[in-house]
């Protein structure tokens, strides 16, 4: 749960009063009065919220005829230029939230004295990310003329949800003034904020307040005002004074910092493994080039062409089912004669050589005589399948050496 560090600075620089609430608006902390060197331990992990006087950074309403904020910035300055004193040079202006009653919300403030606060949280060592007219912080009640008094000064939100700081009037005389403004006479119901010093001193207006009045309703603040500006403003933000060349600026450095280590070692695994790809590409590259010379080699050797391509053509055909029928009947031919020769051939005679192509046998037997080869050659003939003719009969010392050829019928 987010917390917030809310400092109040006053028109003594060296007073300020600060407190810690949690995201609802529910105090953390009492309020704490010091100055703002004080303070720098307390800001760690929390959002700063810093409320500038609203005697010096005045809130207040306007009509602008566009809605698109960059030139309504540009145009703000001379839309309020009849209700400020100073040069609109010398102001630094905030565009707030349009509103229900079609105005805009408008903070401006002395480029001075909004570098001045700027400065005196730098130099102690914080960096607030909303800076608000107290003013702002005044409770948004419905129906209700709401009062904020603290020592002198007097808070007021009007039931129009207007707000303003007056200083050195009693209440008396600021509900004659915002009557006279209204131009009716209807009675208000006020709402009154105060702690006892505060009490003690209008209390003996009440009897003239009840008078002009519909209803009063008081509210002790025994701190003072800085809880209630701080839990209203947390509840419903009021206008940034932090915009245009005073708008915060990201502080990378610190968000990356915590991260700085997991992101050197991603880093680094990206490398490594960019590396080890790179690696293994290379070699598979290497690899893929030399199995290409090879078939290159394998190709002219067989095929008489480099070229893959054609070399896969011919494996194809080759491969066809034609070929591969012609194949197994050209081997069911070889085994077969084979078998019947077996059958017929006797101990006395030795085969030297054999040959075998496009279903013809040839071959060259050493037989113990003439009579014995005829009779190999008349027991292959007896199977009705295959012809065996005696080409030569040559003898060689006690033996015949003949050459016997056996095909299939025709």
């Amino acid at each position: 749960m987010s917390e917030y560090l809310v400092i109040r600075l006053s028109n003594d620089s060296s007073n300020v009063t600060w407190m810690i609430l949690d995201s609802i608006g529910k105090p953390i902390s009492e309020v704490t009065i010091g100055s703002l060197p004080d303070i720098d331990i307390q800001a760690k992990n929390r959002r700063t919220i810093l409320l500038v006087p609203g005697t010096k950074a005045v809130s207040t309403q306007t009509t602008l005829p566009i809605t698109n904020k960059a030139r309504s910035l540009k145009m703000l300055p001379y839309s309020l230029e009849d209700m400020v004193a100073e040069d609109i040079e010398l102001l630094h202006f905030a565009l707030g939230s349009r509103l229900e009653s079609g105005e805009t919300a408008v903070t401006f403030v002395s480029r001075d004295e909004i570098d001045g606060w700027i400065q005196q949280c730098a130099d102690a060592g914080l960096s607030p990310q909303f800076i608000y007219s107290e003013t702002e912080g005044i409770p948004k009640i419905p129906g209700r003329l709401t009062f904020v008094i603290d020592g002198h000064q007097t808070y007021v939100r009007t039931e129009a949800h207007k707000y303003f700081v007056l200083e050195g009037l009693s209440l008396v005389t600021i509900l004659e003034l915002l009557s006279d403004s209204r131009g009716d006479n209807n009675s208000p119901h006020i709402l009154i904020y105060t702690d006892e010093d505060g009490y003690s001193s209008y209390k003996s207006d009440l009897p003239t307040l009840q008078e002009r009045t519909s209803s009063i309703d008081i509210e002790i603040l025994p701190d003072g005002p800085l809880q209630t500006f701080a839990s209203t403003l947390i509840n419903q933000p009021g206008n940034n004074l932090l915009q245009g060349k005073y708008a915060s600026k990201s502080n990378w450095s610190s968000l990356i910092k915590p991260w700085r280590l997991a992101a050197s070692l991603l880093l680094s695994l990206g490398m490594l493994i960019f590396i080890t790809q790179g690696v293994r590409f290379i070699s598979l590259t290497n690899i893929d080039q030399a199995l290409t010379q090879r078939l290159e080699t394998g190709c002219q050797s067989n095929f008489q062409s480099a070229q893959l391509s054609t070399c896969q053509a011919e494996a194809q055909r080759r491969l066809s089912p034609v070929s591969t029928t012609t194949n197994i009947a050209t081997t069911l031919d070889f085994l077969s004669i084979l078998a019947i020769f077996s059958d017929a051939f006797n101990q006395d005679s030795r085969i030297e050589a054999l040959t075998f192509r496009n279903g013809v046998m040839d071959l060259r037997i050493d037989a113990s005589s003439v009579n014995s080869l005829d009779e190999l050659a008349r027991a292959v003939d007896s199977n009705s399948l295959y012809d065996a003719t005696i080409q030569s009969a040559n003898p060689a010392d006690d033996r015949v050496t003949g050459r016997l050829q056996i095909t299939g019928e025709q």
